[in-house]
């Protein structure tokens, strides 16, 4: 992680962990969490090729120019990266291990600016892990961002993380996207 916002997110989602079970929806407060609101999200699964915002920051809603609720997070990615990412929500969501997409955005002025996406699973109150709690940090500030809107999304690198928050080794992500079972994902895609 390279931002303080996924960081802080991160540090206090593992506070509230359990035995390394994810915390349940009901323990996030979002109080103890206030200066990461405007970018975080809350994600429930419907079916792999469903998984829909729940919550979305009004930052998050300001840098793409439209309200997220009830919309499909796959659809933000084009066709190349969006096969990549389901597998990724996939491991998240079974696995009940969190994750990092490395990703650009592009706004319609074509200006192209480095971002990550933290995903961190959550149990319904079913003890189910159904739920995804993230948030959205750009590498550009809220001024600069603010005449522009996010119009495209490519995908650079994708993660699960260990206990440390690292990303685990690299050879998971041929596992992952082809069924297989190692522990760690790394490197899905990248414009070379």
């Amino acid at each position: 992680m390279r931002h303080g916002r996924s960081k802080q997110l991160y540090e206090y989602w593992n506070s509230l962990r359990c035995d390394a079970c994810p915390p349940y929806r009901h323990e996030i407060e979002p109080h103890r969490i206030k200066t990461v609101l405007p970018n975080a999200f809350i994600l429930q699964f419907h079916d792999i090729d469903h998984i829909v915002f729940r919550l979305a920051g009004t930052h998050l809603c300001e840098l793409y120019g439209r309200e997220f609720r009830d919309q499909n997070f796959l659809q933000l990615w084009s066709d190349n990266g969006r096969r990549s990412v389901r597998a990724l929500l996939n491991a998240v969501l079974t696995r009940a291990q969190p994750a990092l997409i490395e990703y650009v955005a592009e706004t319609f002025d074509h200006t192209r600016i480095p971002a990550e996406i933290l995903l961190l699973p959550l149990r319904d109150s079913n003890g189910r892990t159904s739920r995804i709690l993230g948030s959205v940090t750009h590498q550009a500030s809220h001024q600069f961002l603010a005449a522009r809107k996010i119009v495209t999304q490519e995908v650079i690198a994708l993660h699960l993380l260990d206990e440390k928050a690292e990303p685990q080794k690299a050879e998971v992500a041929e596992h992952i996207l082809h069924g297989t079972h190692p522990s760690y994902l790394k490197l899905v895609h990248s414009k070379g």
